[in-house]
């Protein structure tokens, strides 16, 4: 039998990746660059970059392919026609135009015999072109879940149980588990979740979302530029870096707690995202007359690490749902821990992003989710003794190093993908 043929270790269908900020992009595109530095040779077919704004980046042909070397990696940009507004049926036109233009990449540009595909979800739609090519060359196909879609979208209210969009993502997410070879996930509960569907726990992965602690680490220099940049002076800084959209980030109790310190003296917060739901944010703050808010976009690890050592505690406001997903222990836990914040983290009881703050002892303080009163209480007692808040908070840098390094995660997946291609080495 003729032995097959091989010119690339693994094509990456990333929907968000570099320049591209956000913790998804931030994750695939570390997972990346981690496989070309461990001698993979790595594909990435990605969309033209368009998040956060929703339009395609300066540079960019809007109508072109766009091929370029980074980090190591072959990255080809596709055409797409970026969201720009809210509404979910734009954004199904948008993922229709992603998976036209990836389709074609597939089998007409991107020229390449994989030894595996590798997709990630959400969003769900931008797979399929992965499962496709993973069955066209019959390599695995490696699936992962950074949240668990439908199922949080249900939860969220984004949509209703048995709806059209919905019957059609569950039928995505069924082909997904019957084809992966390997389903990755970034909590336990998530593998729980995912092994009701009826894959085999030998098929499943738990490669935790951490923060790469080469580039989120403390750094005195930065601190004392940034808050001179700020004009903060002695005040206490509270950070909040992600998202303002309809996801987990409980943007309500974000709000709700500055406008309870507003008039609170030597008290600021510095918010860092955007989102869907960033003007409606400042729009309401600015009704309030909270002038205790900073307000930043979002900016690449390097930058925001800056920004993230000039704080003094850094703020986690979950919403409360009935499931725990793997949205419950977002990106940001591990960024604050790794350069020595102290976390206020709002959630419900139980859930892993609870656990893991308690084991982390980092010197903040767990209090359930929607208690923005009680949060607010908090931060205006820490105020009082910052000083040893931040000291305490230091050691859990190391528990992020031991336990949710980025490079750990890159060795792992590694490891998944020797497993599953052994046969063709």
């Amino acid at each position: 039998m003729r032995r097959k043929t091989y010119n690339c270790d693994l094509v990456f269908f990333s929907y968000f990746f570099p320049p591209e900020t956000g913790a998804g992009s931030i994750r695939l595109g570390e997972f990346a660059s981690g496989l070309a530095r461990l001698g993979r040779k790595v594909k990435v077919v990605a969309p033209l970059p368009n998040y956060p704004s929703g339009e395609i980046h300066p540079g960019f042909n809007p109508c072109k392919f766009h091929r370029e070397w980074r980090d190591g990696i072959d990255v080809l940009r596709v055409p797409l026609i970026p969201p720009k507004s809210k509404g979910g049926a734009r954004r199904m036109l948008t993922y229709t135009s992603f998976n036209a233009s990836a389709g074609y990449a597939r089998r007409f540009v991107l020229d390449t015999k994989p030894r595996a595909v590798f997709a990630s979800s959400p969003p769900l739609p931008a797979i399929v072109p992965a499962i496709k090519m993973a069955r066209q060359h019959r390599v695995p196909f490696i699936f992962d879940i950074r949240d668990l879609w439908p199922e949080i979208a249900i939860e969220l209210g984004i949509m209703k149980d048995g709806s059209p969009i919905h019957r059609y993502l569950r039928r995505i997410v069924r082909n997904a588990y019957s084809t992966a070879g390997a389903v990755i996930v970034t909590t336990c509960g998530d593998a729980e979740a995912v092994a009701k569907w009826g894959v085999d726990e030998s098929r499943i992965h738990v490669i935790p979302n951490g923060a790469n602690c080469e580039v989120f680490r403390p750094d005195e220099d930065a601190r004392r530029r940034i808050r001179a940049e700020l004009g903060v002076n002695d005040d206490m800084l509270v950070v909040y870096s992600g998202s303002f959209g309809q996801g987990m980030n409980d943007l309500d109790t974000l709000l709700e707690t500055a406008f309870f310190l507003r008039e609170a003296e030597g008290v600021k917060f510095l918010l860092i995202g955007d989102g869907d739901r960033r003007m409606d944010f400042e729009e309401e703050a600015s009704k309030r007359h909270m002038k205790n808010i900073i307000y930043l976009p979002s900016r690449p690890p390097a930058e925001l690490n800056s920004y993230l050592n000039a704080a003094d505690i850094g703020f986690i406001p979950r919403k409360s749902l009935a499931c725990d997903t793997g949205g419950n222990v977002p990106v940001k836990m591990f960024e604050y821990m790794a350069v020595g914040l102290p976390v206020l983290l709002t959630c419900i009881p139980g859930c892993e992003a609870h656990d893991i703050h308690r084991r982390a002892e980092c010197q903040g303080q767990w209090i359930e989710a929607g208690n923005a009163s009680e949060a607010a209480a908090w931060l205006s007692e820490a105020r009082e003794s910052l000083d040893m808040f931040r000291a305490g908070a230091r050691p859990a840098r190391d528990f992020v190093v031991e336990n949710y390094c980025r490079t750990s995660g890159v060795a792992k997946l590694n490891d998944i993908l020797t497993q599953l291609t052994s046969d063709t080495q």
